[in-house]
Order: structure tokens, then sequence, then C-alpha cells
């Protein structure tokens, strides 16, 4: 019991000193990519469509001043 307790205890102060820390960085870079494939068919033994999709998301987060932010998010989709 004592060392799940201690894990935990670790765990929390990792989490808050890099929460803390977080405010010291001028930039930061946030976003996913996926790929998504689709198959279609009306017979397992006859003709299958295929439809592949990429989708990614980035977002750029600036902290120039004390109260001045900006920020700047891109999202593309690619068909194929």
């Amino acid at each position: 019991m004592n060392k799940n307790l201690l894990i935990s205890l670790i765990s929390l102060l990792i989490s808050v000193s890099s929460f803390a820390q977080s405010d010291k960085n001028s930039i930061e870079l946030d976003g996913y990519i996926k790929y998504m494939q689709t198959n279609s068919f009306t017979d397992v033994n006859n003709y299958w469509m295929s439809d592949n999709l990429v989708h990614n998301r980035l977002d750029f987060s600036f902290y120039l001043k004390k109260g001045i932010n900006l920020k700047l998010s891109a999202r593309n989709r690619f068909f194929y």
C-alpha cells in the first residue's frame, strides 16, 4: 500500500512541477494526425471500394508578453 501511495505522490509532484514551468515557455505546439480508411462492398467476392483520408490539425500558441497571446490553428484533409 505504501508503494502505491509513493508512486501516486511522485506522479502528482511531477505533473504539478511541469504545469508550473509551462508559463516560462514562449511557444507551444499541439495537434494530431489521423489516418482513416473506409472499405465498402455489396458482396465479399465482388468489387470493393476503398476510400482513404488523412486528417491533421496543428495549433501554435505564442506568448509574447504578459497578457498578450497569439494563437494560430490549421487543419488539412487529404482524400485519395
